[in-house]
């Protein structure tokens, strides 16, 4: 019919709302919320593997670096750390400590030194940066190693020294009484010279008037 207007269209009921995908190369990128969970998830991960670390027990610094606590001490033992590097350089000591009986001591024994007991991740060890203190693996600290002797063995090494001091004093002081009786002399009027330790000799005359009470 001429002179009416057309009649509007009716809208369309709205459809309910879908979550709108972002299409990438690798695949559908997920929800904002989803991306939300999944991101706390990796953080509180994360958060526990940070946390979870093995922490190796901080090394003492100053002059208790090598100090060890008598409680620790292994029993009928002499215990001594050895200079085995100076300056990066072998010392030559730690052969002539074996020589006389000292062992290099076991990490196991002193884990509070050595580490023993800390279980480094796999990717250190993968890496090559540390590895996992073995139980028989020696300590040593800043060139100085631990060493322990039995009790027995230090006590003989001990009369071991002082007898041969002994002897180099008793051979020095016959080479100065035979350089001195060659110079001296002992024919008459010549000075007598007696080499050793001084005699005490006893006076009967002074006893005696202690006695009587003359004194």
């Amino acid at each position: 019919m001429q002179g009416q207007a057309a009649p509007a269209p009716t809208p369309k009921p709205a459809s309910p709302e879908k979550p709108v995908l972002a299409i990438t190369g690798n695949g559908v990128t997920p929800p904002a919320s989803e991306r939300e969970s999944s991101r706390d998830m990796a953080r509180t991960e994360a958060r526990e593997y940070y946390r979870n670390a093995a922490r190796p027990k901080p090394a003492p610094g100053g002059h208790l670096k090598y100090h060890i606590d008598r409680a620790d001490y292994i029993p009928d033992c002499d215990h001594v750390w050895v200079p085995i590097r100076v300056n990066g350089m072998d010392s030559g000591q730690l052969r002539l400590y074996l020589s006389r009986g000292w062992v290099p001591a076991r990490a196991c024994d002193f884990p509070d030194h050595s580490g023993y007991g800390v279980d480094y991740g796999e990717n250190l060890r993968r890496g090559g940066y540390v590895g996992n203190v073995q139980a028989d693996d020696p300590i040593e600290k800043d060139g100085e190693m631990l060493m322990l002797r039995a009790a027995e063995l230090s006590q003989h090494a001990d009369k071991q020294r002082l007898r041969e001091a002994q002897e180099q004093v008793d051979t020095q002081m016959r080479r100065l009484e035979m350089i001195s009786r060659r110079q001296i002399g002992s024919g008459p009027g010549r000075t007598q010279v007696h080499y050793g330790r001084p005699k005490q000799f006893a006076n009967t005359e002074l006893d005696e008037a202690f006695s009587d009470g003359d004194v």
